[in-house]
């Protein structure tokens, strides 16, 4: 089985690839700007100027580009604090910056769509093997080549390194199957990996795991974490951790024309106010809000909002299910049915969200209508099953993490308002460390937490043995086997749907994991400094920085 995936070929999604073992989750259903397709869609929530896309096109690049103009883009400060080094980072929020440092083999397009960046193209040989070869021409920022060896070994080093365990188990369960990576000339590697997980490990291609360093600097002792040396369209020119992380061009890149944008400085600036008042206050040009915030910006005539719609902006109940009163299915049961997922929505975020029922939005090929019945709200069922249980006054934690902001808040309250109906009471409890303080002492209770993977790591960041977010050891060997099979197989394949529905059905059956509400993600710019049209990468919604500029 063979195909082929090459540098310049546009593609709108890798379905057209029928044998190309799977990317789930952002291919080949749909047109761009479909939520039904699988890929980001960026929904301008005021009327966008609609000025062309400012790279990353073979359009000519807008009159009014300030080549050495810097975008400065919030972020929010990290409870374990922003990495630069790709072998020490558990977060996905620091692709970001690692992207625009390193670069990678592949990247996801706004279509949702892989295609290849650093490399020239990539080629799926079984469900265990996977040819790349790497463009000609590339260096590091240091001049050193871009090549199979240096690939090889920043790959295996952050595949290796003797990082913490919260770090390994962060990472795309695909990377942790790779075996080994033999260089079959000077740009050309295969990926030899333990099991069929061939077409998952094409976003590891994408991700944070295949952000490298130049091998020179590490021989040279020259630390990552401080003074990174990548391949991408950016160098690292300042960072004041948790207050400033400064980029500015990377003339020897390889496309450095096709990126207008000068810099990029990330600005610190908590949610909520703080955030606000940096962009209002000029401090800032763009950034994440909350949707609360949102008003604030639109109509004002000088900021355009965006909402960013991603496959897995669902938020759910994660149980210590191994553990008392979780372990009863007959409380996880009544707590599925005390929830009113509309009311949700509604009141969160005025209806703007949808109502999540499983790993898949409302639309999509993969997603089973079948799953509307268990998020039907029925309290007096609710209390029958806690009444059984024993557990007619139930009271437990709800824990979500300090940096996620108000939004996560008010949802937390909303939820602990609607369980008060049925006699349960949930204590929100905000911790800074939430891993360290919550999911690896394996304490009982319940983690509100967003989705954060693509594809079929999306299950195993919930389910696979290992993995951080199987709290207290509740991992599922049949939902992992089902998923498992699923990452072999090509995305066309008429059975993935069938085993995503089995997958759904069971979690649904057992109430493992609660679906309850798809948040799109807000993000305002200022239109009067921003030029060109915001795009977002179709899985993991990060801005495609090619896309916008600075106005001369």
């Amino acid at each position: 089985m063979k195909a082929r995936l090459l540098a310049g070929r546009r593609r709108s999604a890798l379905g057209a690839l029928a044998s190309l073992v799977i990317l789930l989750g952002c291919v080949a259903c749909g047109d761009d700007g479909d939520t039904g397709a699988g890929g980001t869609t960026a929904t301008p929530s005021t009327g966008a100027e609609g000025s062309p896309s400012a790279g990353g096109t073979d359009d000519a690049a807008p009159s009014d580009v300030d080549r050495d103009g810097v975008l400065r883009f919030v972020t929010a400060p990290s409870s374990g604090g922003h990495q630069l080094d790709p072998a020490d980072t558990s977060i996905n929020s620091d692709e970001a910056w690692l992207f625009m440092i390193y670069g990678t083999p592949l990247r996801e397009a706004a279509s949702g769509a892989l295609e290849p960046w650093l490399a020239e193209s990539v080629e799926v040989v079984d469900g265990s093997t996977v040819k790349l070869r790497l463009r000609e021409g590339v260096t590091f920022s240091d001049g050193t080549p871009y090549d199979a060896a240096a690939l090889r070994r920043g790959m295996l080093r952050n595949l290796n390194e003797p990082g913490s365990p919260i770090v390994h188990a962060q990472r795309n369960f695909a990377f942790r199957e790779l075996e080994e990576i033999r260089v079959d000339g000077p740009l050309e590697l295969t990926f030899l990996l333990k099991s069929a997980v061939a077409g998952e490990f094409l976003s590891v291609l994408a991700g944070r795991e295949a952000t490298v360093p130049s091998p020179a600097s590490l021989d040279a002792g020259v630390d990552p974490s401080t003074e990174p040396v990548g391949a991408g369209p950016y160098v690292l020119a300042e960072h004041r951790p948790e207050q400033l992380l400064s980029l500015r061009r990377n003339e020897s890149f390889i496309d450095a024309n096709r990126w207008p944008l000068g810099g990029i400085d990330w600005v610190y600036a908590a949610p909520g106010a703080p955030t606000v008042n940096a962009i209002l206050g000029g401090h800032a040009d763009a950034g994440p809000i909350a949707y609360a915030d949102a008003a604030t910006f639109r109509g004002n005539g000088a900021h355009e909002v965006v909402l960013v719609h991603r496959d897995f902006d669902y938020y759910v109940f994660n149980f210590c299910r191994t553990k008392p009163p979780f372990d009863d299915i007959n409380v996880r049961r009544a707590l599925q049915m005390a929830l009113d997922r509309e009311a949700i929505n509604a009141g969160l975020i005025g209806g703007e969200g949808e109502v999540a029922y499983g790993f898949w939005p409302e639309g999509h090929r993969y997603f089973d209508d079948d799953l509307r019945r268990y998020a039907e709200r029925d309290v007096e069922e609710a209390k029958r099953l806690l009444a059984a249980a024993g557990a007619s006054n139930l009271e437990f934690d709800l824990v979500q993490p300090v940096a996620a902001g108000g939004q996560v808040t008010r949802l937390s309250e909303i939820v602990q308002g609607q369980l008060a109906e049925v006699g349960v009471t949930a204590n929100l409890l905000f911790l800074p460390t939430f891993v360290a303080d919550f999911i690896t002492p394996q304490r009982p209770g319940v983690l509100m937490n967003p989705g954060s993977r693509t594809g079929t790591d999306r299950v195993a960041t919930l389910f696979r043995a290992g993995s951080i977010q199987a709290l207290c050891g509740s991992s599922d060997e049949q939902i992992m086997g089902w998923a498992n099979e699923i990452a072999a197989m090509s995305p066309d394949d008429p059975r993935v749907p069938e085993l995503w529905a089995q997958i759904e059905q069971r979690n649904a059956e057992q109430a493992f994991v609660l679906f309850l509400v798809k948040v799109p993600t807000a993000y305002t710019f200022d239109t009067d400094r921003v030029g060109g049209t915001p795009q977002f990468s179709g899985q993991r919604g990060t801005i495609l920085f090619e896309s916008v500029y600075i106005r001369a």
